[in-house]
């Protein structure tokens, strides 16, 4: 949203035509709902302006929907050339315990692509005589939110 910000909210000229704009069309809308039927031609106005008014609002919500996307984008590409480039093994799961991210240290340690483990149970790593323990602190973790 700061592009909007940026263009629009910093610069009071365009803040203030935008301001008289909507308290134009406000005007409008009440004159042309207390005239009704006696003004055909100020309703159809009335409802053109509306009409126009929602269709740049739409327009500037999706651009700053693709500014935003865009500006992820870009910090996840940072976010993974940095976890990439990590010394040690960096290996994140999720709820299921399932692993979403795998470093190349992490590669390197377990012998395994990164390919082949996305997606995949964490306990696949475990050595087999860890893997109930490690469930139960998975549960306990769960049940307080405090790890040991």
């Amino acid at each position: 949203m700061t592009s909007v910000k940026r263009s629009l909210f910093r610069n009071p000229v365009a803040l203030a035509a935008a301001a008289a704009s909507l308290g134009a069309l406000l005007v409008i809308n009440v004159i042309a709902a207390l005239r009704g039927l006696d003004s055909p031609w100020l309703l159809g106005a009335a409802i053109i302006a509306d009409v126009l008014t929602v269709g740049a609002g739409v327009l500037v919500a999706a651009r700053e929907v693709m500014v935003a996307d865009r500006r992820t984008g870009a910090a996840q590409a940072r976010l993974s050339a940095i976890v990439d480039s990590a010394m040690d093994a960096v290996i994140t799961v999720d709820g299921e315990q399932r692993i979403v991210l795998f470093n190349r240290a992490a590669e390197q340690v377990f012998g395994l692509r990164r390919e082949s483990v996305l997606g995949s149970p964490l306990e696949r790593l475990l050595p087999a005589r860890f893997r109930g323990m490690h469930r139960g602190h998975i549960a306990t973790f769960g049940q307080t939110g405090v790890t040991s």
